[in-house]
């Protein structure tokens, strides 16, 4: 039986992996539609739909572009996600925050995958 550690080691890489999947899927199209990829500060949310099985194996279901969150986790969701991603980025002096090692947790939101970063073309 893996430990726990290594269970969270192994769905981590299997979750890393589907956010890269994603990632290359929506580049190609954006770079279909305006012919590059932005490197402005800027976010889309997703939601990932994974399922766990009978062997222990993640796999993911769906990906949301408009993502539902659940009633009771949606105010605290929505203040979390405004402090990371907006606040951070226009208050006047405001420096952006370190960037996160994997795993670790910041405003309610744990880094799973980080996506490399881009030039503007």
């Amino acid at each position: 039986m893996l430990s726990r550690a290594a269970l969270k080691r192994m769905w981590f890489a299997s979750i890393a992996h589907c956010f890269d999947a994603a990632r290359e899927s929506v580049e190609v199209r954006w770079r279909g539609t305006y012919g590059y990829v932005s490197g402005h500060r800027s976010f889309q949310l997703f939601g990932f739909d994974f399922m766990v099985t009978d062997a222990l194996d993640v796999k993911l279901i769906e990906i949301n572009s408009s993502p539902a969150v659940a009633e009771e986790l949606l105010p605290q969701f929505a203040r979390d996600l405004k402090a990371r991603a907006i606040d951070a980025a226009l208050e006047p002096g405001n420096t952006p925050p370190a960037p996160l090692a994997l795993g670790a947790k910041r405003d309610g939101f744990t880094l799973v995958y980080r996506a490399p970063r881009y030039d503007d073309a």
